[in-house]
C-alpha cells in the first residue's frame, strides 16, 4: 500500500515536471520576434540631431561578434563605428572613426525602446572636435 502511494506520487511529480517544461518552452506571439539581442536593431534608421539636423544611418550585423552592430554614417559624419548591443542598450566604445571630413574619436551611448510599432534609439553623442549631443533614431517595424 506505502509503495503504491510513493508510485502514484512519483507519476504525479513526472506529468507536473513535465508539464513546467512544456510551458516553459511556450513563447507569446511576438514576445520573442528577434533570436538576437542586436536584431532588432538591424535596419535603416531616420536620425534627428537635438539642434534639428535629420540624416539616415544603417546598423547592420557585425559577422564577427554576435553581440556587436556596425552603424554606417554614425552622428552624420559618413564613417562606420561598431556597437555592443544588449536588449534595451546600445554602447559604442570609445574609438578611431573616418568620416568626412577627417578622422574622429568617437562614443556614445544609447537606450532602445519600442512604442506603437516603432523603436527609437535615444543617443548620447560625442565625437572630438564636435560637441556633445543627443540624437533620436527612429524605425518603424
Amino acid at each position: 500500500m506505502m509503495k503504491e502511494k510513493h508510485i502514484k506520487l512519483f507519476i504525479k511529480l513526472l506529468l507536473f515536471g513535465i508539464l513546467l517544461s512544456f510551458l516553459a518552452s511556450c513563447t507569446i506571439d511576438g514576445d520573442d520576434e528577434f533570436s538576437l539581442p542586436r536584431d532588432k536593431y538591424l535596419g535603416k534608421w531616420t536620425c534627428q540631431t537635438a539642434d534639428g539636423a535629420g540624416y539616415h544611418a544603417t546598423i547592420s550585423s557585425d559577422p564577427s561578434n554576435s553581440t556587436q552592430v556596425i552603424i554606417t554614417n554614425f552622428f552624420s559624419l559618413k564613417g562606420t563605428v561598431t556597437a555592443i548591443v544588449t536588449d534595451e542598450t546600445i554602447t559604442v566604445t570609445k574609438q578611431k572613426m573616418q568620416g568626412i571630413p577627417g578622422t574622429y574619436m568617437c562614443e556614445g551611448l544609447g537606450s532602445l525602446s519600442k512604442k506603437n510599432g516603432i523603436y527609437t534609439i535615444y543617443w548620447i553623442l560625442y565625437a572630438a572636435g564636435i560637441d556633445e549631443t543627443t540624437c533620436t533614431y527612429t524605425k518603424k517595424e
